[in-house]
């Protein structure tokens, strides 16, 4: 996310969630327990990799399960905060559209939740090129975003962040188009994440695995 054409985007973003610690306490409401669950089933190994990490809410929950667990994040602040939670994890500060610093070939799964709805739509491809590189034959990958059109930017209570917004067979066909089987796609009410703010756009979150 280093090109001139993108700044406004991805560094309004980054400086927000290294600027304000608001968001913490709406990160941590979030329980992703039912799709993890789901995911990790069909893995064939122990790496995964979270796509997005931020200060390492699911991190936690693959420790916890016995997973060998990687994180990459691009605000440095997240990094900072796993790092001193999660001394069993390896943590990058990272773009995760040029993971250059990942082996190709070396994830079971990629875990993408909530990160790649911060990109351009027009980058979402090169995202999804990256984790296919990075995943083993067969590896699977979890994506979420939130349900909508367009792109812009949002400010709430966690600051002033860029989202894109997906429809479903939308992120079905650019997930399929960069060489994965989908396996399953569903919508998520926000309150059955969080418990509140109903009003809030559903979720996307698409199972999918590598093709040979």
């Amino acid at each position: 996310m280093s090109s001139n054409e993108n700044y406004s985007e991805y560094e309004i973003t980054k400086e927000n969630y290294n600027k304000n610690p608001s968001y913490m306490k709406n990160l941590w409401s979030f329980n992703w327990e039912k799709q993890i669950n789901e995911f990790v089933k069909g893995l064939g190994g122990k790496k995964v990799l979270d796509a997005g990490c931020g200060v390492g809410r699911d991190i936690k929950e693959f420790l916890k399960r016995g997973f060998e667990a990687t994180g990459v994040d691009y605000s440095s602040k997240n990094i900072k905060i796993a790092e001193q939670s999660f001394v069993g994890a390896k943590l990058f500060e990272g773009n995760i559209l040029e993971m250059n610093f990942l082996s190709s070939s070396s994830f079971d799964g990629v875990w993408a939740c909530a990160s790649v709805l911060h990109l351009k739509k027009k980058d979402l491809p090169l995202a999804l090129k990256e984790f296919r590189r990075i995943l083993k034959p067969k590896g699977r990958l979890f994506v979420s975003v939130k349900k909508g059109d367009g792109e812009k930017f949002v400010e709430d209570e966690a600051g002033k962040r860029f989202f894109s917004f997906y429809k479903e067979g939308e992120m079905k066909e650019a997930i399929e188009k960069a060489g994965f089987k989908v396996t399953k796609i569903e919508a998520v009410k926000h309150e059955q994440l969080t418990g509140r703010d109903p009003q809030r756009p559903d979720w996307i979150c698409v199972f999918a695995q590598k093709t040979l």
